[in-house]
């Protein structure tokens, strides 16, 4: 059935968080590492451009 896909994460440390990823039949639940605010630190680094230009 369409839909039934469910991807869900909790941040619980600097850069690791538990993901799980589900559907109508099983699930999968994994801590993973290294990971990054990658939009953040993008939106940091236009605000900071921006600023500087003015």
């Amino acid at each position: 059935m369409a839909g039934d896909l469910q991807f869900t994460w909790e941040l619980y440390s600097t850069g690791w968080a538990t993901c799980r990823i589900a559907d109508s039949a099983s699930e999968r639940k994994d801590a993973v590492g290294y990971g990054t605010d990658a939009l953040a630190d993008l939106l940091r680094q236009a605000t900071r451009r921006g600023a500087s230009t003015r």
